[in-house]
């Protein structure tokens, strides 16, 4: 996936194969949508993506929710009749199919999605201060998940030393 690769560079063989297979299913779910200028929806989280990744630097997890939360929003649109341009999306309703891969990826990852697609739902009038929160919560998850894990990096060290 070559196009993801400034995104995936930054990352170990673990976070870039996750975020390729959430890209993978985002592609998949949003294939021959469009977004209202006639472009690819999926250049959308793509571009999210690339600014989570490259200039803010979040770990593989939030990069991988970006992609699965565009997928999860576009299947609920659909659903709720809203959003008819992505006849790739069939495929991945039936059966609570998307909800299975989803939930592959994990509870940390199931949650951030849940979250962004809660957040997603908030239409402020400033759209810069909605910009603003989505970088936020995002950023602190993105803390706790650091912590998180040298925390578990700390306890092992000390298990195996002892």
């Amino acid at each position: 996936m070559n196009y993801l690769e400034d995104i995936t560079s930054r990352y170990d063989a673990q976070g870039r194969e996750m975020i390729e297979k959430a890209a993978r299913l985002a592609q998949s779910v949003l294939e021959g949508a469009d977004r209202g200028d006639g472009h690819p929806f999926f250049e959308h989280p793509l571009g999210v993506a690339r600014i989570a990744a490259v200039e803010i630097g979040l770990p593989a997890e939030c990069i991988a929710a970006v992609f699965l939360h565009e997928a999860s929003s576009h299947l609920k649109r659909r659903q709720a009749g809203q959003a008819t341009d992505s006849p790739a999306a069939d495929n991945l309703q039936g059966a609570g199919t998307f909800e299975k891969e989803l939930d592959a990826f994990g509870n940390d990852i199931r949650t951030m999605v849940d979250g962004l697609d809660k957040i997603a739902t908030i239409k402020p009038k400033d759209t810069r201060l909605e910009a603003e929160n989505y970088k936020k919560l995002i950023v602190s998850y993105a803390r706790k998940q650091k912590i998180n894990r040298q925390t578990r990096k700390l306890k092992k060290l000390q298990t195996n030393h002892n």
